[in-house]
């Protein structure tokens, strides 16, 4: 009876657990992350790269130093991305 309890108990945590994850995966307030670095094993700096299409979202809806701020790079770097892509 007691091993049931606590296997019973076992599985309700996982499910919780597992719920949760699936709540947090799932909630669009959560931090996007529309760039990755690329690290490309050379010297200096990773290569940043921004999501193409959350880019041309973002700058018609704020700023480039706002953008900037939001990723937290510079100015230069997103202009120079904007450029890339034929923003």
């Amino acid at each position: 009876m007691q091993d049931t309890i606590y296997s019973n108990l076992i599985f309700l945590s996982a499910d919780l657990s597992q719920s949760y994850q699936d709540a947090e995966n799932s909630n669009h307030y959560g931090t996007p992350h529309p760039m990755t670095y690329l690290h490309t094993g050379h010297r200096g700096c990773p290569k940043i790269i921004i999501n193409a299409e959350w880019l041309a979202w973002a700058i018609n809806h704020c700023p480039t130093a706002q953008i900037a701020r939001f990723l937290g790079i510079s100015v230069p770097t997103i202009s120079k991305t904007m450029v890339e892509y034929g923003l």
